[in-house]
């Protein structure tokens, strides 16, 4: 009888023994790695752009945080009865660069410390909320990777979530650990013999954090507190699978009235806290604008949300070339974060009870704040669409995960993966790209070096000039806020500004003033022009820097 072929034996068939190896035993594990290490690499690109390219993107609008935490300092108050809010904030971002002033003063350092612990707590805190959603280890990494770096797809993006911690990434930071919470109560309400401790503790540690959110009062409620509670009480009135007097939906009553006290307690503090302080830039966002404007806001909707994910197209830029394809997934990308959470919403009853919680959360503060894009003034800049652009990605992540784990149609999530993955990966490049030495704010740095040449280490400069140079020379030269009048006066501008930063300083004995030439030009013509008393005058490209025996306010 002839031997049998060793490689035909089906004993000895490779195929056979690599089945009987079970590769699922390797590749489970060798996934949470990898997985772990893409969660960790990219915490890492976002804390080097915080660290370094950050800095080359710094101006004006990002000291505010930092501003808030020096006013507090001085003050010795939460709210200080001498600063000139934009907003208040009496639980904010201030708080964590607010106890290195001591050490490290009110400069670029305490705010670079202050964004490096948000980053840290904002990943962590979304990393906890896929955990308590019983996602794995991969589709954690998905997210992160996901949401992190779509944030980091624009300037725009790059400075309203790591250039400072203003409401719109505040809030959704407290969207993410305030769900996570909400998950965990009505996870451990469902054995509450069993996990009677931890459900106590679950419930006060919400309260707590709903109380102190809500410290923040209109702009917490519309991106966070109202969005939270309508998914909490929205889940189960849309639970059409239980009936309306069921445990379950008498746990989540009970929750939404612990949210809805704690709301009211977080609102009443909030309100002595602040007192009598008025902030006109966020109070004039909240007003209605006019009735014939809203087709026209409602039209720039599209744009804006397209412009805040990076798209930049000139007229007949080809679409053929690489950047023109980049542009072109872009708006694919855009699109699907449109779409995505339309299709999940459809099949809202086959979700978990967090997505659908996630679902009506979302749909909820995309209603208010379209509400007010729509018939207020939000349309008048694109970066207030970017709290609906967070909760988007993490619905179409949402409706991926539930795709490849619930049908077998697994395949289909990369129609929606793969945009999503290019556009991050673009913003890594970008980011990697970018050099502290190409900065778009190089005119700062150039100014900060003619003062500190001159020893001039206490002025005033307009908006964009002033605050920023506080901050990147780490309050070695200190300016402050002024306003230039088309008819040559210099006035004190208080927005973000202290009364008493304009008052003679102990041991001062030069004062400066920057102006642009437009500026220059300006004070000129004044019949009596303030530069008329300078005792000398520094060039600086574009700039002119007056010095004064005196200071100008006295």
């Amino acid at each position: 009888m002839p031997k049998t072929s060793k490689i035909l034996d089906p004993e000895n068939n490779i195929l056979v023994r690599i089945k009987k190896l079970n590769l699922k035993r390797f590749v489970r594990p060798a996934a949470r790695i990898l997985s772990c290490a893409g969660i960790l690499l990219t915490f890492a690109v976002v804390l080097y752009y915080i660290l370094y390219p950050a800095r080359g993107e710094f101006h004006a609008d990002c000291t505010d945080t930092l501003m808030w935490a020096v006013a507090s300092h001085e003050s010795g108050q939460i709210i200080s009865d001498t600063f000139n809010y934009a907003c208040f904030l009496p639980f904010g971002g201030q708080l964590l660069m607010l106890p290195f002033i001591n050490a490290f003063g009110g400069g670029i350092i305490t705010h670079t410390i202050g964004m490096c612990l948000f980053l840290l707590i904002f990943s962590v805190s979304l990393i906890m909320l896929t955990r308590a959603m019983k996602w794995n280890i991969t589709w954690t990494f998905i997210t992160t990777f996901s949401l992190l770096l779509t944030v980091c797809t624009s300037e725009k993006l790059r400075e309203i979530f790591w250039g400072h911690i203003i409401y719109y990434s505040l809030g959704i930071l407290f969207m993410l650990i305030g769900l996570n919470l909400v998950f965990k109560v009505l996870e451990n309400s469902e054995n509450i013999k069993k996990n009677k401790l931890k459900l106590i503790i679950y419930t006060v540690v919400l309260f707590v954090w709903f109380t102190l959110c809500s410290l923040n009062q209109l702009e917490s409620f519309t991106i966070f507190v109202v969005p939270a509670a309508a998914g909490v009480l929205g889940e189960a009135f849309f639970s059409y699978s239980e009936k309306v007097k069921c445990r379950k939906n008498a746990v989540s009553v009970i929750l939404f009235v612990i949210i809805a006290i704690a709301a009211g307690l977080g609102y009443i503090l909030g309100s002595k806290i602040i007192g009598d302080n008025v902030a006109g830039y966020a109070t004039a966002f909240s007003n209605f604008s006019e009735m014939a404007k809203w087709n026209e806001n409602l039209h720039t909707f599209f744009t804006a949300w397209l412009s805040l994910l990076g798209v930049t197209i000139k007229q007949n830029q080809p679409i053929a070339d690489f950047t023109g394809m980049i542009t072109l997934i872009r708006i694919i990308y855009g699109f699907i974060l449109i779409v995505a959470p339309f299709i999940i919403t459809f099949k809202f009853k086959k979700q978990s009870r967090p997505v659908r919680i996630l679902i009506i959360t979302h749909w909820t503060m995309t209603a208010l704040i379209m509400m007010g894009y729509v018939f207020g003034l939000l349309s008048a800049a694109n970066w207030r669409l970017s709290p609906i652009i967070c909760t988007s990605v993490l619905m179409t992540v949402a409706l991926c995960q539930w795709i490849y784990t619930n049908t077998s149609f697994k395949r289909n999530i990369a129609i929606m993966l793969i945009p999503m993955m290019i556009i991050c990966c673009v913003s890594v490049v970008d980011i990697l790209k970018m050099h502290t030495k190409e900065r778009t704010n190089v005119h700062l740095y150039r100014l900060m070096e003619v003062l500190e040449n001159n020893d001039l280490t206490y002025g005033y400069a307009t908006f964009w000039n002033a605050n920023c140079i506080t901050v990147l020379s780490n309050e070695q030269v200190k300016v402050r806020n002024i306003a230039v009048s088309d008819m040559g006066d210099c006035t004190k501008s208080m927005y973000q500004s202290d009364e008493n930063w304009y008052k003679d300083q102990p041991g001062q004995e030069n004062y400066f003033i920057i102006l642009t030439q437009d500026e220059l030009s300006k004070v000129n013509t004044n019949a009596y022009p303030i530069i008329s008393d300078a005792q000398d005058i520094y060039y600086c490209g574009n700039y002119a820097i007056a010095v004064f025996n005196h200071n100008i306010f006295s």
